[in-house]
C-alpha cells in the first residue's frame, strides 16, 4: 500500500511539470504499432497468428534535419523467430490519392485468415480522424518434432485503432486509442511429459491503450516533445485454469526538451516516468516472479553538435528503478555520424539502460510465458554499434558493422508439468554478445530493389549455474543469420515480394531435473507473395510461406507452421 501511495505521489508531481504530451516511446511493444489510414498505405502481413507490424502515422515534420542520409540501417537485433517471416511488404499498394477507405480479405490453408480495413473519417487543414481494424487468425495441427505427436494450434488477434491529429498555433497534437483482443492456446512438448488435456485451456489477453503527444512547431525557441500513455493489460487465466490472470496498469509520461545555443550546437534533456501497478491472484505460482508494483524515473541530459559533414550527440542517462527497493543505473548515450570522405560514412551508437519487462513487452517476445510470472527489470550497462557505410557506387548501398552488448537477459525454457496451462518459465543470465554484420542493397531502377543482410553472433553467459553445456550458447538466438529480400514491380499491375531467411546455431533450454541445452533445427525459410491490381478499386493478392517445407521449432518443443498460403482480394473507394 505504501508503495502504491509513493508511486502515485511521484506521478502527480511529474504530471504538473509537463504542460503537453507526446506519444510514448516504449520500443518493440504492441502499443507503438499504431494503425491509421494513410494516402500511401503499406502494412506488412507477417503471420496469421500475430499482428506484428502495422501502418505507422507519419509524425509532423517540425524541424529540418541538418543532414539527410538515405541508408537502409543494418539491423543486428535478433529476429522475431516465431513469426512467419516477411511475406508481402505491400499488401495494400493501391494509389490512395483519391480513395478514403480500403478493405482486404484473405483466406488460406491451413485455416489462415486475415481481414483489415481502414477509413479516413475526417481530413481537413485542422483535423484528421481515421479508424482501422486488423484481424489475423490461424488454426492448424502441427507435428511435434520430438515425438511425432499431433498438437492443435489456435490463435486469433483483433486490433481496433482510432487516431486523431490536429495542429495548434503553439504545438502539434497527435492522439490515439487502441484495443487488442487475443485468444490463443498453449501448445508444445518437453522431454517425456506429454500435454495434459486440462492444460489446453485457451488464454485470452485484452489490451487497451490511450496515448497523446504534442511537439513544438517550427520556430519555437525551446523545442519539445512531450507525451502521455496509459496501458491496460488483462490476462484471463493464471498458471492454472482455476486461477485468475493478472492485470497490469501502466502510466508513462515523458518529454524531450532542447534549446539551440548556436547554429551548430544545442543542449537538451530527456525525461521519463514509467509506473506499473498490478492486480493478481494470491494463489499464483512462483512468488519470486509474482507481479509487484514498480516504477522507473529517467533523466538524460545531452549535448548535440551539427555541421555539414557530421552530427554528434553525447550525454549521460541516469535511471532510478523502484521494485523491491530503489536502484540507480547510469549509462552513456553517444550517437554520431561523420562523412569523412564523399559518400563514405562512419557511425557510432553507444547506449544502454533499464528494461522494465512489462506484460505488454514480454507478450511481444513470448506470449507463451507462464501467465502468473512477471519478469524483473533488467539493466544493460553497454550496447555499442560501430559501422561504415558507402553509396559510392550508384544505386548500391553497402554497410559493415560490429557491435558489443552486455547485460542481464531472459531466456525461455520448455516445461510442462501436471495440469499447468503454461509452457515457459524464464531463466535470467548475464550475457555478453559480440556481433559483426554486412548489408548490401541494390536498386534495380524501375524494377525494384534487393537487399542482402548477414549477421554473425558470439555469446558468453554467466550467472545460471543450473544450465549444462557450453557458456557460449545463448538459448533461442542464432549464431548466424542471413536474409535476402526482393521487392519487384513487374509492370503497372503486378508487384512481387521475395524473402529468404536462414538462422542457424540455435539452441533451446530444456527445464527438467536439470537444465539442458538442446540443438534446434535451423530456420531455412523461403516466402513469396504478390499482388495484381485490376484498377484503383480492385486487386487480388497471394502469399506463400515456408515454400521449402522446412520443419523447425519456434522454441524447443514448439514447431513452426509448415507450408501455408493465403489468397485474397482488396477493395478501396
Amino acid at each position: 500500500m505504501k508503495k502504491s501511495i509513493a508511486f502515485s505521489l511521484i506521478l502527480i508531481f511529474t504530471t504538473h511539470t509537463i504542460n503537453s504530451q507526446k506519444k510514448a516511446a516504449q520500443q518493440d511493444t504492441i502499443f507503438n504499432q499504431k494503425v491509421v489510414l494513410e494516402r500511401e498505405f503499406n502494412p506488412i502481413f507477417r503471420d496469421a497468428s500475430r499482428i506484428e507490424i502495422m501502418p505507422q502515422i507519419t509524425e509532423p515534420k517540425t524541424e529540418k534535419a541538418a543532414i539527410k542520409y538515405q541508408f537502409s540501417r543494418l539491423d543486428t537485433t535478433f529476429p522475431i523467430q516465431w513469426n512467419t517471416l516477411p511475406p508481402e511488404k505491400k499488401m495494400d499498394s493501391f494509389d490512395y490519392s483519391t480513395q478514403t477507405a480500403f478493405v482486404n480479405l484473405g483466406l488460406g490453408l491451413p485455416a489462415n485468415s486475415l481481414l483489415n480495413g481502414g477509413m479516413e473519417i475526417l481530413n481537413n487543414k485542422m483535423n484528421r480522424l481515421s479508424a482501422s481494424i486488423d484481424h489475423r487468425s490461424i488454426k492448424d495441427s502441427r507435428t511435434i518434432i520430438q515425438n511425432g505427436e499431433k498438437q492443435s494450434v489456435y490463435s486469433a488477434d483483433t486490433k481496433v485503432i482510432i487516431n486523431y491529429s490536429r495542429p495548434f498555433d503553439l504545438f502539434l497534437l497527435d492522439a490515439s486509442t487502441a484495443f487488442t483482443h487475443s485468444i490463443f492456446n498453449y501448445f508444445g512438448y518437453s522431454g517425456n511429459i506429454t500435454l495434459n488435456p486440462a492444460a489446453s485451456t485457451e488464454q485470452t489477453n485484452n489490451v487497451f491503450n490511450i496515448q497523446a503527444h504534442a511537439q513544438s512547431v517550427e520556430g519555437s525557441e525551446i523545442k519539445y516533445k512531450v507525451g502521455f500513455q496509459y496501458n491496460y493489460f488483462n490476462k484471463k487465466n493464471g498458471s492454472l485454469s482455476t486461477i485468475n490472470g493478472s492485470k497490469e496498469h501502466n502510466l508513462l509520461i515523458e518529454g524531450d526538451f532542447k534549446k539551440t545555443l548556436s547554429n551548430k550546437t544545442l543542449v537538451g534533456l530527456e525525461t521519463l516516468l514509467n509506473n506499473f501497478i498490478y492486480t493478481n491472484d494470491t494463489a499464483a505460482f512462483f512468488n519470486e516472479f509474482k507481479p509487484q508494483n514498480s516504477g522507473q524515473l529517467k533523466f538524460a541530459p545531452y549535448y548535440e553538435l551539427v555541421d555539414k559533414n557530421y552530427k554528434i550527440r553525447a550525454g549521460l542517462k541516469s535511471e532510478f528503478a523502484f521494485y523491491d527497493h530503489l536502484k540507480a543505473y547510469f549509462a552513456p548515450v553517444i550517437d554520431g555520424l561523420w562523412e569523412f570522405t564523399p559518400k563514405i560514412f562512419a557511425l557510432v551508437n553507444i547506449g544502454g539502460g533499464t528494461q522494465m519487462n512489462s506484460f505488454s513487452e514480454t507478450d511481444v517476445l513470448c506470449r507463451y510465458l507462464n501467465p502468473s510470472v512477471s519478469l524483473h527489470q533488467t539493466f544493460t550497462p553497454l550496447d555499442a554499434l560501430f559501422s561504415l557505410k558507402s553509396n559510392v557506387i550508384p544505386r548500391l548501398e553497402v554497410e559493415l558493422s560490429t557491435g558489443f552488448k552486455s547485460g542481464d537477459e531472459y531466456y525461455f525454457s520448455s516445461r510442462k508439468i501436471r495440469n499447468t496451462n503454461y509452457l515457459f518459465p524464464a531463466a535470467l543470465t548475464n550475457t555478453k554478445q559480440y556481433k559483426v554484420g554486412f548489408l548490401a542493397k541494390y536498386e534495380l531502377k524501375d524494377l525494384g530493389d534487393i537487399t542482402l543482410k548477414l549477421n554473425k553472433y558470439q555469446y558468453h553467459r554467466t550467472g545460471f549455474a543450473n544450465a549444462t553445456n557450453d557458456a557460449a550458447i545463448a538459448w533461442d538466438k542464432p549464431s548466424f543469420e542471413m536474409s535476402l529480400d526482393g521487392d519487384f514491380k513487374v509492370n503497372e499491375k503486378i508487384n512481387v515480394q521475395l524473402n529468404y531467411y536462414l538462422a542457424s546455431g540455435r539452441y533451446g533450454l530444456e527445464d527438467g531435473l536439470v537444465y539442458n541445452s538442446v540443438k534446434l533445427n535451423a530456420i531455412n525459410q523461403l516466402n513469396l507473395s504478390g499482388r495484381y491490381t485490376f484498377d484503383k478499386r480492385w486487386s487480388a493478392f497471394a502469399q506463400m510461406n515456408n515454400i521449402l517445407l522446412q520443419k523447425y521449432d519456434l522454441w524447443l518443443g514448439m514447431p513452426a507452421q509448415n507450408f501455408n498460403f493465403v489468397l485474397g482480394a482488396g477493395f478501396s473507394y
